[in-house]
């Protein structure tokens, strides 16, 4: 998450949000641009759950 969008959502350094409650802090979904290039942020690293796959997924557009 780039720091500007975690400071938007007015959660502090030390804190810990799901997606959903990102989301709802910010009126809006995650993007795949709202996380900086890491590998930690590629949607198939690790254990991610369903939804933050989702978000970390580019969206196409019809």
């Amino acid at each position: 998450m780039h720091d500007t969008v975690w400071h938007t959502a007015g959660a502090r350094e030390d804190t810990i949000l799901c997606i959903g409650c990102l989301e709802e802090r910010l009126g809006r979904l995650l993007l795949h641009t709202d996380f900086p290039p890491a590998v930690l942020n590629q949607p198939d690293y690790g254990n991610h759950s369903q939804r933050l796959q989702d978000r970390l997924r580019p969206q196409s557009t019809p």
